[in-house]
């Protein structure tokens, strides 16, 4: 069994622009979209990932596929990846995601020595930005960028799987 631990902000897009605090621009991204089989105790998802930013319309476009099994919990929780043939990931994902979809294009970014990944989120969630951290334990520190926003770790309205299944929105998009 593999245990996640992981912390989810809420991104300051003001700063994260080029002509912001930070000042960089954002590095080529990869499209992400992944459908629910269940939505929790324990959340079961397929998760496609394309080359690049643009949308996963057929299996052709898709460079990996991974079926994964996450526990209860929202800091630390058990997690299971487990790697599918990418026309399997787009089947399961066509055919049993009755549990809805997220689509996002997920950027890595480097701050100091922790790496960050930030998750612009497209179609029903357009306008939210997230921004994950994944720590080896509960307490360990992590450079904090200046874009970093509100922490949403505790608040399971964040979640991929309650994202999937719920398309109203009920963010602020600044």
């Amino acid at each position: 069994m593999g245990t996640e631990i992981e912390r989810r902000f809420r991104v300051n897009l003001e700063r994260l622009s080029p002509n912001g605090e930070d000042g960089k621009r954002l590095p080529q991204g990869r499209y992400y979209k992944q459908g629910y089989l269940a939505p929790h105790d324990p959340s079961i998802r397929v998760r496609l990932v394309a080359w690049n930013d643009k949308p996963i319309t057929a299996p052709t476009l898709v460079s990996q596929a991974i079926l994964t099994i996450k526990g209860k919990g929202t800091v630390e929780r058990a997690e299971w990846n487990i790697m599918v043939s990418n026309q399997e990931g787009f089947e399961i994902l066509q055919t049993q995601a009755k549990h809805g979809f997220v689509e996002k294009v997920r950027y890595d970014i480097t701050v100091g020595s922790t790496k960050w990944e930030l998750d612009k989120f497209v179609g029903t969630h357009e306008g939210l930005w997230l921004a994950e951290v994944e720590l080896p334990s509960r307490d360990a520190p992590f450079d904090r960028p200046p874009w970093l926003g509100e922490e949403v770790t505790e608040d399971d309205r964040y979640s991929n799987a309650y994202l999937a299944s719920h398309a109203g929105r009920f963010w602020d998009p600044t």
